[in-house]
């Protein structure tokens, strides 16, 4: 991989290259071989999940190795992807859902964003579950937005992070910005 990149590199620096790995242990061998590391978790499967640990676990990954990072969230429906199962047996993540995973990837470092992916949102999620392109791509442009409106946070050192009190088992984490 690297050597495919190289000579881009060589002819254009500023020509960037991205490197996608959905396995945080992978970061050390792959990330080497892009510009950016492009950590693509998507957590979101059934009713029983909801975990962004290993979200988490791509960054402090990324992190340690000194690796700048952008963050894939996850805008589909896995049962677009694995149509060999039942459809049913996925779920869409929730607004609520791809907000938490954006905003943990900037409380955790990300340099930017790339959503995955925008075809099967009006391509195969449609052919399995007409007409929900209509419900479910204004809930992706509302993070979006979101996103937009946080911009100016990104690449600010004028941030706290706060202390929670969580009364639960998850993980909770906070920064003012």
């Amino acid at each position: 991989i690297r050597k495919m990149r190289e000579p881009f590199a060589a002819v254009d620096t500023w020509h960037t290259s991205f490197t996608l790995t959905n396995k945080p242990d992978h970061h050390l061998f792959f990330g080497p071989t892009g510009d950016v590391l492009m950590p693509d978790e998507y957590p979101i499967f059934g009713k029983e999940s909801t975990s962004m640990s290993r979200i988490r676990q791509h960054f402090k990954t990324a992190a340690d190795a000194g690796m700048c990072t952008w963050f894939v969230p996850q805008a589909f429906h896995w049962g677009a992807y694995r149509t060999k199962e039942k459809y049913d047996k996925f779920r869409y993540p929730t607004e609520l859902e791809m907000r938490s995973m954006v905003l943990l990837a900037m409380n955790l470092g990300t340099g930017g964003y790339c959503f995955y992916s925008y075809n099967p949102i009006f391509q195969t999620q449609e052919k399995f579950d007409p007409g929900s392109s209509m419900q479910f791509w204004p809930q992706v442009c509302n993070v979006a937005k979101m996103l937009r409106e946080l911009e100016a946070f990104f690449f600010t050192d004028d941030v706290k992070t706060l202390k929670c009190r969580n009364n639960g088992k998850n993980l909770t984490e906070a920064k003012l910005y």
